[in-house]
């Protein structure tokens, strides 16, 4: 199976990797995956994977890093309908916006991409290890 990783993907992995050791990663994850059969899924939604997903601590978070591509009308829609989803299934949904973290879609691992990645937490109220304390 081939993994295709997009724009800023590698460096936002990276971090989140070396935020949560102890976290099981996976890179485009299909949706399929984490919703109960029973949802109904669309021939769409079936085809649909995940950038980034990470389980910690009994918890799913998926990782959406957003390209240009999903400022359209039409991927928003869909964005949207993933999210509610995943949120239906107790999953924690971070988009991670090309606009809000222009040196990690750069690709450039440095202070300044863990800075605008840790914005982003903070602004989805979700902790990075620093402000809890290692685990």
């Amino acid at each position: 199976m081939y993994n295709f990783i997009g724009r800023g993907e590698r460096t936002c992995l990276k971090i989140l990797k070396s935020w949560f050791p102890s976290a099981e990663f996976v890179i485009q994850y299909p949706l399929s995956k984490l919703i109960d059969k029973s949802w109904g899924l669309s021939d769409r939604q079936q085809k649909e994977t995940l950038d980034i997903v990470y389980f910690l601590d009994n918890k799913t978070y998926i990782v959406r890093v957003q390209d240009p591509h999903h400022d359209g009308l039409g991927m928003q829609k869909v964005d949207r309908v993933q999210r509610t989803t995943l949120e239906c299934h107790d999953c924690i949904v971070i988009d991670v916006w090309h606009y809000d973290c222009p040196t990690l879609f750069d690709d450039k691992y440095n202070d300044l991409s863990i800075k605008e990645l840790k914005l982003v937490y903070k602004d989805n109220n979700i902790p990075t290890p620093s402000e809890v304390g290692n685990k």
